[in-house]
């Protein structure tokens, strides 16, 4: 008989049986396991940031696009792709043309409202006409244009982005930031396997085989088992295991059997491993673990925003430092050509025109090396943020306006109160003090695995009659019952020794690792409030030095026409004036990012849920 004729005619509950498993099986495809993990992982890091943070955040680990999509953005496309040259990915373009979020939401470190008015030079050294005739004669710097662009001088296509655009930017693209989401998403998925642990664990087999002798006598064999195991928070296990075995000679009608048995073990430690503390320890310590990768991607959170801002700022601060360099450039070359006119009527000598072309020279250099400087901190930012670096998308210019109009009205806290507040918010400093934690249950488990083993085990086997076909009629009395105990003697220890001492070690190192990182926190926040004190106290110096220097440009430049001074002089003020220019920027910005630092390192800079955008506590309206 045809093996189909034999299923139909003779197996066919089975039959369905395993069609029935077969559809379960391909149901069962890698995409739901995907996303089952998904949702209990998700779940898992929902509670975390409840306990970290007091609030569920958004968290996903999906890329921001296609990887094809974004080798291709890159010029670097292996295999057509759906993309077009330069096009960012959905969630990137959603940013760039969604409106900006409120201002007052997200603090003063955000969108700049208008150009911060270029420091102007004396107003008795240049005319503006002057200035204008002289710009015109600068000769561009030679070489490719698109990498020494000018800040105002980019093409129409570029799109210039306020700070909060960055950081949102850098929340979907930032390839640390994905790192860290996904460092997450690990530790939570070994937490999930760490409580599979303690669950019941099923499982379902299904043997079938048809088989033929020489003298033509066919049979056929189905062994199916189904059970379960499960390890208690006592260290004890449990194994139930039903086995179903059915046997049929096709050729013989009286060849039929069919058999069933129930088997229960029973195993529970005594003295090693037994007992709470042991047993749940691989689960507790995955739990934690998920705590503090929580704890450690908040903090990578300030981090990068902090990151983004500084390097944002670096931006428009070389960008103010080419527009200072420029009109220093265009200065030099009006001494130059006043002096050449000066040394023509004899009223100067020759020596200074060529002292002022060599100092027209130097400013062109200086003023080609900010042009390159500029550009090089696009480029970085870019990256930061993780765009191509040739995406035509650049800090707005007009931002280093809003930071001026902020002025120095935060006033950081006194050492003290700022230590204090460090040392309460803190996450990485609350992970060290929980890893000491860590470190002395494991001297426990590890002092555990010193002892000597001691388990009770039982077991039982009841079986369904023998030699009747009755596969679901169990019979106790039939039954094979066990119990004892095994006894593992502590006759060789040296590993378990060797994993006790270094338990000690540990929890040595992981108190010395709490108190440096307490010190290293103390030290950040000094610094901080150090760093902020200076900028603020070099701003205030700086702005007295470039109006000293403005004063000297023009006062030498009236003892120059009257012949009481030379050109040097005038050389050594205009260069006093550009410095000073751009020693005033710098203070600002160094002050604000230091402003932005302490916050961070106090832990009371709070980033949204959206992303990394984020607003500045102290200064909310």
């Amino acid at each position: 008989m045809p093996a189909h004729r034999i299923l139909r005619h003779h197996w066919g509950p089975w039959a369905v049986a395993l069609i029935v498993m077969a559809d379960l099986v391909a149901a069962c495809s890698p995409r739901y396991y995907r996303q089952q993990a998904d949702r209990d992982v998700y779940a898992i890091v929902r509670a975390k940031q409840r306990g970290v943070t007091g609030v569920e955040q958004s968290f996903d680990i999906t890329p921001p696009g296609d990887f094809d999509d974004e080798l291709r953005v890159r010029r670097f496309s292996p295999r057509p792709t759906t993309a077009a040259d330069g096009e960012l990915g959905a969630r990137q373009r959603a940013i760039l043309s969604s409106t900006r979020p409120d201002r007052a939401a997200v603090g003063q470190m955000v969108d700049m409202a208008s150009p911060m008015p270029a420091t102007q030079p004396a107003q008795a050294y240049a005319t503006t006409t002057q200035q204008e005739e002289a710009a015109a004669s600068i000769t561009p710097i030679s070489g490719p244009a698109e990498l020494f662009v000018e800040p105002g001088r980019w093409p129409a296509n570029v799109q210039r982005v306020d700070l909060v655009t960055a950081l949102m930017l850098a929340s979907v693209s930032n390839r640390q930031f994905q790192l860290g989401k996904e460092t997450v998403y690990r530790s939570a998925l070994s937490l999930t396997g760490a409580q599979y642990q303690f669950e019941s664990q099923f499982f379902g087999t299904v043997d079938a085989s048809l088989d033929q002798t020489a003298k033509d006598t066919r049979s056929g064999t189905v062994t199916s088992t189904l059970g379960f195991n499960r390890k208690f928070l006592t260290g004890g296990t449990a194994a139930l295991n039903i086995s179903n075995t059915l046997f049929e000679v096709f050729t013989d009608p009286t060849g039929k059997s069919a058999a069933s048995a129930i088997n229960l073990t029973l195993n529970q430690p005594i003295l090693r491993g037994a007992g709470y503390r042991v047993t749940v320890e691989p689960l507790l310590q995955a739990d934690r673990n998920a705590t503090y990768a929580v704890r450690t991607f908040e903090r990578l959170k300030r981090d990068l925003a902090v990151s983004v801002a500084r390097q944002f700022y670096q931006v428009v601060q070389n960008g103010d430092a080419v527009v200072n360099e420029r009109n220093n450039y265009v200065n030099l070359i009006l001494a130059r050509q006043r002096t050449s006119k000066l040394a023509e009527a004899g009223r100067l000598p020759g020596l200074q025109v060529d002292q002022a072309r060599q100092d027209e020279y130097r400013a062109r250099n200086r003023w080609v090396l900010a042009i390159q400087q500029y550009n090089q901190s696009v480029d970085d930012f870019r990256r930061l943020i993780g765009l191509p670096v040739d995406r035509a998308i650049v800090p707005d210019p007009a931002s280093l306006s809003r930071l001026l109009q902020g002025g120095f009205a935060y006033e950081p806290p006194a050492v003290d109160d700022a230590v204090r507040t460090a040392m309460s918010n803190r996450l990485d400093v609350k992970t060290a003090a929980d890893q000491v934690d860590d470190a002395v249950r494991r001297v426990y488990v590890t002092a555990d695995a010193l002892k000597m083993g001691l388990n009770l085990a039982a077991s039982a086997n009841v079986p369904t009659t023998p030699g009747v076909n009755t596969p679901a009629a169990f019979r106790t009395d039939f039954g094979q019952y066990s119990i004892g105990m095994l006894i593992d003697l502590p006759l060789d220890r040296l590993t378990e020794r060797n994993a006790y001492r270094s338990a000690l070690i540990d929890v040595n190192l992981s108190r010395r690792a709490l108190t440096d990182q307490i010190d290293a926190v103390t030290q950040q926040v000094r610094q901080d409030i150090r760093n902020a004190t200076l900028a603020r106290n070099s701003y205030e110096i700086q702005q007295s030095s470039l109006r000293l220097a403005v004063r000297r440009v023009d006062s030498t430049n009236m003892l120059l026409q009257a012949g009481r001074a030379d050109t040097r002089d005038l050389l050594e003020a205009q260069s006093a004036l550009v410095e000073a220019q751009n020693s005033v920027t710098a203070a600002l910005v160094d002050y604000h990012i230091a402003r932005l630092a302490l916050l961070r390192d106090m832990d009371v800079l709070q980033v949204e849920p959206a992303g990394l955008t984020y607003h500045d506590p102290t200064t909310d309206r």
